[in-house]
Formats: C-alpha cells, sequence, structure tokens
C-alpha cells in the first residue's frame, strides 16, 4: 500500500487504518510459526475485526462503501502476504536522516513507531558516497528507549549474521 492509499484509508476509516498498524506490529514482532499463525487468525480470520468491518460495509453511507471495501481489501491482501511471507523489516539508516527525502523519512519515522521494523542498515557504498550514517541514525531514534535501539542496532543484526531468531521483536 503506498502513501497516497494510507492517507486515503486513515481518512475514510480510522479503525481500518489502526487495525492495520496493529496488524504490522504483530506480525513484525511474531517469531514463531505458531505466533504467526496466530496472527493470521486474529487479523484475518472470520472473526477478526477486519473481517467485520468487510461485512458492515453496507450498514456505510453509499459514497463511502466503494473506499472502504476497496481499501479493506487492499489491508487482507497486504498483511495476508506479510503474514505469508513471515517478513522481517530492515530501514536504511539513510531513510532515517532525511538523506533520502521527507517522504522515506515519514515512511521510516511510522514503521518504527507501529513497531514494524526489526533492523537498520547501512547502505553505504563508500565512505565519501553514501557514507554509513549509523550513528546519525541511531542518535533519530533514541526515542523509542534504549531497549529498542539496542534491539535495532546491535542484537537483531548480531542475530542475522548468525542466523538466529531476532530477540527484539519490533515494540518500543
Amino acid at each position: 500500500m503506498d502513501e497516497a492509499q494510507l492517507r486515503e484509508l486513515t481518512a475514510a476509516n480510522p479503525e481500518l487504518g489502526g487495525l492495520r498498524d496493529q496488524a504490522l506490529a504483530a506480525i513484525a514482532a511474531a517469531g514463531e510459526q505458531a505466533a504467526i499463525e496466530d496472527v493470521r487468525v486474529r487479523f484475518l480470520g472470520r472473526k477478526s475485526r477486519l473481517t467485520e468491518i468487510l461485512r458492515s460495509i453496507s450498514a456505510l453511507p453509499a459514497e463511502q462503501r466503494p473506499v472502504v471495501g476497496r481499501l479493506g481489501n487492499l489491508v487482507r491482501v497486504e498483511l495476508g502476504a506479510l503474514v505469508e511471507a513471515g517478513a522481517v523489516v530492515q530501514l536504511t539508516a539513510g531513510s532515517l536522516t532525511g538523506q533520502f527525502g521527507p517522504g522515506a523519512l515519514r515512511a521510516a519515522e511510522h514503521f518504527l513507531r507501529v513497531g514494524i521494523a526489526q533492523l537498520v542498515a547501512s547502505d553505504a557504498h563508500s565512505t565519501d558516497v553514501r557514507p554509513p550514517g549509523l550513528g546519525k541514525a541511531r542518535e533519530k531514534v533514541r526515542w523509542l528507549g534504549e531497549e529498542a535501539v539496542h534491539g535495532i542496532f546491535e542484537a537483531n543484526p548480531a542475530a542475522v549474521l548468525v542466523g538466529g531468531d531476532l530477540p527484539w521483536g519490533g515494540r518500543a
């Protein structure tokens, strides 16, 4: 879902936007397959709130029905794909420092705020062209708290290097 669709979703149905954020955070925090299956049932199952919203579209004003229906289905597809893939989200340091513009910065901050990013990495090409910038990025996310900063910049990257499970799940 792109940024314009996300704004449209939030404007059309704030609950649906919040539900999407909660589901993305739960997917990010789910480490084992059983936990991912629990997320799938909770957010995409027959008795989930998303299903209730989609079933109640007929009660909405006529002008809202197509928008909420289309965006609700986009959320369902997006979340389903992420759950199936067992997604882990990594941000590039430049997105957090504003190097790639305000849109990338807003998206990176949003991913951190809702708990769907577990790693920050360098997009370094050299010390002259796109230098690492991890120190600057780390300072930009101090608002998350020390546990989250440690997880994002140290514990999770160390686990990736050895092929282990991520110890920090994405919730500040």
